[in-house]
């Protein structure tokens, strides 16, 4: 008997195929599930609202040791859905200094914003796993590559991608 997941699954699959997508040797994330608390390398292709060729674009690039998490959390900020509450911020000694208001349902830091840009500009946002390496220096190295390789539009080099150059 075929199920519900299946038959998303194909669907999603032969929607791919109508498009041209793209990368056709790497696996493509029909369930964030699967890859929480796994380590790996992810990238994210999208295809521009406005363009009338509808050319995908890889758009961001990422690495993580939980790649499942980070791509559900950006696919939820791709469609303008933010948690956010009242927040206090408190010194070395755990000293209240002072209390902050997060505004709902906005974008409040550079992850978030990205990912609201990305998702009021392009469609069919589909992230592909690029590596499930384990070792974090591997999957920096892996991370920036395909990212130059792939020309991604909002990728930028990490802290520790831009210390070892």
């Amino acid at each position: 008997m075929i199920g519900k997941r299946d038959i998303e699954n194909l669907s999603f699959k032969i929607n791919m195929e109508k498009r041209n997508f793209p990368v056709k040797d790497l696996p493509v994330v029909g369930d964030f599930r699967k890859y929480i608390r796994k380590p790996g390398v992810w990238a994210c292709y999208g295809i521009k609202k406005d363009a009338p060729d509808n050319e995908w674009v890889c758009l961001n690039v990422g690495e993580n040791a939980d790649i499942g998490t980070e791509m559900r959390l950006d696919r939820e900020y791709s469609r303008g859905k933010f948690n956010h509450r009242d927040g206090i911020y408190k010194n070395y000694k755990g000293d209240e200094v002072f209390t902050f208001v997060r505004p709902k349902n906005e974008p409040v830091n550079r992850r978030e914003r990205v990912w609201y840009d990305i998702g009021e500009k392009f469609n069919c946002l589909y992230f592909v796993i690029v590596s499930e390496s384990s070792d974090e220096d591997e999957r920096l190295r892996i991370e920036e590559q395909y990212a130059r390789a792939h020309d991604a539009l909002y990728w930028n080099p990490s802290p520790k991608q831009r210390r070892c150059k």
